[in-house]
């Protein structure tokens, strides 16, 4: 199931966190998904948007009914909950790096 069209507000958070190489050349693999690369794309990503837009995607894909996900953006073929564990590791970084969620913990 293509899902670029659900992605559109994720646009920045993708690019600042395409830091190993281009997605056109090596897919996942071009990306920093690290609790690290996730915060080192703070300078460039809002935090409490990024974690509104992602709440958005998990509910649009949860709405699917495939079970693989795939985005020519991103140039990679998923299985959906794979994926949406990704998008749960992003909104826990991200709402980490929001100070009310910081001064909780």
């Amino acid at each position: 199931m293509k899902i670029d069209h659900l992605m559109p507000e994720l646009a920045s958070m993708w690019a600042a966190l395409e830091t190993q190489c281009m997605a056109g050349c090596c897919g996942v693999h071009a990306f920093d998904f690290s609790a690290d690369g996730v915060a080192a794309s703070l300078g460039k990503v809002n935090a409490a948007r990024s974690c509104e837009a992602l709440a958005r995607l998990r509910n649009d894909l949860l709405a699917l009914r495939g079970e693989v996900v795939s985005s020519n953006a991103l140039n990679m073929n998923i299985d959906k909950s794979e994926f949406l564990e990704l998008l749960s590791h992003f909104d826990k970084c991200y709402r980490a790096a929001i100070p009310s969620h910081r001064d909780k913990r």
